[in-house]
């Protein structure tokens, strides 16, 4: 899941908001430098392994379709909990 490049560096990568109504951080989390094509996204193997589930807080909704998709091959492939 990690390569040794993304255990070095955790980018966080911020939408249309930052924080919710609550206060709280919202955030896309990168091990590794976002901008590096090698980066992986920890928001996104979350849900493709199936141990996320997606959340969409308008008007943060960049990964929205690609995480709704994961979510499904997720669960068609029985993966997660």
């Amino acid at each position: 899941m990690l390569n040794k490049e993304a255990q070095k560096q955790v980018t966080l990568e911020f939408d249309v908001q930052q924080r919710d109504k609550y206060g709280r951080l919202l955030a896309y989390v990168w091990l590794g430098n976002a901008k590096n094509p090698k980066a992986e996204m920890l928001n996104q193997t979350l849900v493709k392994e199936g141990y996320a589930q997606v959340a969409t807080f308008p008007p943060n909704v960049k990964y929205t379709d690609s995480f709704v998709k994961l979510q499904k091959q997720a669960k068609d492939a029985k993966k997660g909990m």
